[in-house]
């Protein structure tokens, strides 16, 4: 009875599915936020369960590249020995994984792509890119 509860995803609980999982979001890409201000731009990525050692950020030419390579953690199934699984668990269902996953974004003209500064703290990843210095193109032209 309780496996059949935890893996219902088609009952409808007070009118808003709160058990409900979009199996296209659970094993997708982290989300992102993504705002400017007169200095920059700022990509907050909600990636809780990594560590800064575990994402790789680069630029090429104009295209910003967010990725992890994290192997997955199987000593809680259900096949694991009582060294490994201490309190003999057995998993019903197991709906967050700590997966790789590689999220590219193109940068607009009049960024710094060269000093994009980066922090990771409570599980979200922000990556603030600045705006080039604005050069003044404009040219009066003395004709002689």
């Amino acid at each position: 009875m309780l496996h059949r509860f935890l893996n219902n995803d088609d009952i409808d609980w007070f009118g808003n599915n709160m058990f409900h999982t979009d199996r296209n979001r659970m094993f997708g890409v982290p989300p992102v936020n993504i705002s400017e201000s007169d200095k920059g731009f700022s990509i907050e990525m909600a990636a809780p369960g990594y560590e800064k050692k575990d994402f790789k950020v680069s630029v090429d030419k104009n295209l910003l590249t967010i990725s992890v390579d994290k192997l997955e953690d199987n000593t809680q199934n259900a096949d694991a020995t009582q060294e490994e699984n201490p309190a003999n668990r057995h998993v019903y269902r197991q709906e967050f994984k700590f997966n790789s996953f590689s999220r590219s974004f193109t940068l607009p003209d009049g960024v710094d792509g060269t000093n994009i500064t980066g922090s990771y703290e409570n599980g979200i990843l922000t990556l603030d890119i600045p705006k080039a210095a604005v050069v003044d193109t404009r040219k009066t032209v003395e004709i002689k």
